[in-house]
């Protein structure tokens, strides 16, 4: 089924909820691992829980204590604007965060408390608050991942328009729908830089569109681990009736890509 295809999982997360949205889910490095081993899926980049739910700065540190020698997942922090002192300057922190071997960030720009999805760190990605944290990131060609969930299709357009270099991965987009593909369409048409994972969808024919429209270029494969079961996600690119080349660059050769892209 795979002809030798590696995944590699660009959405993926360690650490418990608050709030389990369901119970048992695998939240330890062990775990993460063994649930990767099952699927066939080889690697991850992973963020961690608290640092969503709770405070990034904090987060972070714990995911480079749980990560401490595992190489199969590759850490991914959680940032917020300099401001308010809670981080460094931008050029500091990327600084720090290549030093450690962090590669991609994630920002939670919304500002709802709830629902749980939907909650985020309240700041905005205007360039008056966020500018000198994303031009930063563009200098340095490190990708950036938000969810569909915390970000507004027109913010989608004002990040990829002022910033051209900066790679932008949209994370649980659901279904990669109809409803979600009269918005990501026109968006893909003009923006080079506009990236989706394919965290949320579970069906091969809508990455068979998506190819037969724009190229693989644009997915990246990504499971939404520990909230959704990797199977699927799997499935719906391995059994896609698409090439084996097409496949093998959606399952990992888009995001080592970005990853060999940024400036160290």
């Amino acid at each position: 089924m795979r002809d030798d295809i590696r995944f590699f999982d660009c959405n993926c997360a360690i650490g418990r909820y608050a709030v389990p949205p369901m119970p048992d889910l695998p939240h330890t490095v062990p775990q993460i691992l063994e649930t990767l081993d099952y699927s066939g899926i080889d690697s991850a980049i992973v963020y961690h829980i608290a640092a969503w739910e709770y405070d990034p700065e904090s987060g972070n540190r714990f995911l480079m204590e749980e990560l401490d020698g595992e190489s199969r997942l590759l850490p991914q922090w959680v940032i917020l604007p300099h401001h308010t002192g809670e981080f460094p300057p931008p050029r500091e922190l990327l600084d720090t965060m290549v030093s450690h071997g962090v590669l991609t960030a994630r920002m939670f720009p919304s500002e709802k408390a709830g629902p749980p999805e939907e909650a985020g760190h309240n700041f905005s990605l205007a360039s008056w608050s966020a500018g000198p944290i994303l031009s930063e990131l563009q200098e340095r060609r490190m990708p950036l991942f938000i969810a569909r969930s915390q970000i507004s299709w027109d913010q989608v357009h004002d990040l990829c328009s002022t910033y051209p270099d900066l790679p932008l991965v949209l994370s649980s987009v659901p279904q990669l729908s109809f409803r979600a593909n009269r918005h990501l369409w026109p968006l893909w048409s003009i923006h080079k830089n506009l990236y989706v994972d394919t965290s949320d969808n579970e069906e091969t024919a809508r990455v068979e569109r998506v190819v037969e429209s724009f190229g693989p270029e644009r997915l990246l494969f990504g499971t939404g681990l520990p909230r959704f079961a990797p199977g699927a996600h799997v499935v719906s690119v391995a059994r896609a009736r698409i090439s084996t080349d097409a496949k093998k660059l959606i399952a990992s050769q888009n995001l080592e890509r970005l990853l060999e892209n940024v400036k160290k």
